[in-house]
C-alpha cells in the first residue's frame, strides 16, 4: 500500500482510539512523507503538536494502528515543518485593524470549567482554580497543583488560562509544559538568544506550567525558571504550577521549593465513587456510548486509579462492543479490563 493510503486508515483506526475531536486536532494535521526501512517520517507543523502528542501517548497509538492495517512493526520519525512555521508569521501581520490578541497561548479551548466534574476528591482545587481564574495575580499566587497523574490537573490548568482571557481577551496567558520549558532553554543556550526567550516568558500575565518535576536536576533550567518566576511574581503576575508530587517532596532546589510552599497548595485525590459514576456518565452521553448503568457501575467498581483510566476504559468498551457488534454486558468488559 502506498503510504497516503495507509495513513488513511490510521485516521480512520485513531478516531476509533482517542475520539473524532482529538484525531481532528493533534493527528490530522500530520503529513505523512515517507516509509524507510520500517520507518514511517511523519511531519508536523509545529512543536505545539508534537508535545501533546508525546504526553497522550498519541505516537504509541498510531503505532498500534499501523500494527493493525499492515501488520508491520514501525518507527515514527517525526520532523517540524519549517515551511508551515514560516507561514504561520504573516498571518498575524495581515490583521492588526482586528486588534485580537494574537499571542499564542497553547490552550486547548475546550478544556472549560464548565465541563468539569466535582467531587470530594478535587472540589478545593476546583474551587481556588475558579478564584484564581476570577482574580489573577492577586489572592493566590502562586497556585500548586498536584496529584498523581491522569487526575484532571492540565485541564484544569487550560481552564484558568481559558476564564482569564474570556474575562480579559488582550491577557498574556501561555500554557506550557517543564519539558518544553527545558527544550526552550536548551535552544536558548545554544543559540545565545536570552533576551527574547526572557521577553517572551517574563513579559507574561499568567504562566501556567504543566508539570514540574521535569525540570528537577535540570540545574540551568532550574534556575532560569526561579529568575522567572521572581520575575513575575515582582510584578503581581499569575503563577500556577502542577506537579506529580508535594512541593516539599521534589527533588527541587529548596529556594525555588519555598516560592511553591509560599503560595496556596492543593491536592488531587484518587476520584471517589460517586465522581467515577458521574464522570462515566458524561462520558456516556457526550460520546453516544449507549451503555447501560450496571456496565457502568461496575466499571466505576472496577477503575479506581484516576480519571484518565476511566475515561480510557469505557472508551475501549464502548468501541469494542460497537465494532464487534455486542451487547455492552458486565461479562463482556469483565474480560475487557481484567
Amino acid at each position: 500500500m502506498e503510504i497516503k493510503e495507509i495513513w488513511n486508515q490510521v485516521l480512520t483506526e485513531m478516531e476509533q482510539s482517542i475520539g473524532k475531536d482529538s484525531t481532528d486536532l493533534w493527528i490530522k494535521s500530520i503529513n505523512p512523507l515517507l516509509i524507510e526501512n520500517n520507518t514511517i517520517k511523519l511531519e508536523i507543523p509545529n512543536s505545539i503538536i508534537y508535545e501533546n502528542i508525546k504526553k497522550e501517548s498519541y505516537d504509541l497509538k498510531i503505532i498500534e494502528s499501523l500494527k493493525k492495517i499492515t501488520g508491520m512493526d514501525f518507527n515514527l520519525d517525526f520532523s517540524i515543518s519549517i515551511k508551515h512555521e514560516i507561514k504561520r508569521e504573516p498571518a498575524h501581520i495581515e490583521i492588526p485593524k482586528e486588534k485580537k490578541n494574537t499571542f499564542e497561548t497553547r490552550l486547548i479551548p475546550r478544556y472549560l470549567f464548565e465541563n468539569i466534574i466535582e467531587g470530594e476528591s478535587n472540589r478545593f482545587a476546583i474551587t481556588m482554580s475558579k478564584k484564581v481564574a476570577l482574580n489573577p495575580g492577586k489572592d493566590i499566587n502562586p497556585f500548586f497543583i498536584y496529584s498523581q497523574p491522569g487526575m484532571g490537573k492540565t485541564h484544569l490548568l487550560h481552564a484558568i488560562g481559558n476564564e482569564i482571557l474570556k474575562n480579559n481577551p488582550n491577557a498574556k496567558i501561555l500554557f506550557a509544559s517543564a519539558d518544553i520549558f527545558v527544550d526552550e532553554y536548551i535552544r536558548v543556550l545554544q543559540e545565545k538568544n536570552y533576551d527574547a526567550f526572557r521577553n517572551k516568558y517574563r513579559s507574561l500575565d499568567c504562566l501556567l506550567l504543566d508539570d514540574v518535576q521535569f525540570i528537577v536536576k535540570k540545574e540551568s533550567s532550574e534556575q532560569e525558571f526561579f529568575h522567572t518566576f521572581n520575575a513575575l511574581f515582582s510584578f503581581q503576575k499569575q503563577i500556577v504550577v502542577t506537579s506529580d508530587k508535594a512541593p516539599n517532596d521534589l527533588e527541587l532546589n529548596e529556594r525555588l521549593v519555598s516560592r511553591f510552599m509560599g503560595g496556596t497548595i492543593a491536592d488531587i485525590k484518587q476520584p471517589e465513587y460517586e465522581l467515577r459514576v458521574a464522570i462515566l456518565d458524561m462520558e456516556n452521553r457526550t460520546n453516544n456510548y449507549n451503555l447501560p448503568s450496571d456496565v457502568i457501575k461496575y466499571i466505576a467498581n472496577s477503575v479506581t486509579d484516576s480519571i484518565r483510566s476511566l475515561k480510557g476504559c469505557i472508551s475501549t468498551v464502548a468501541h469494542y462492543c460497537a465494532n464487534n457488534n455486542i451487547y455492552p454486558s458486565i461479562d463482556t468488559v469483565e474480560n475487557l479490563i481484567k
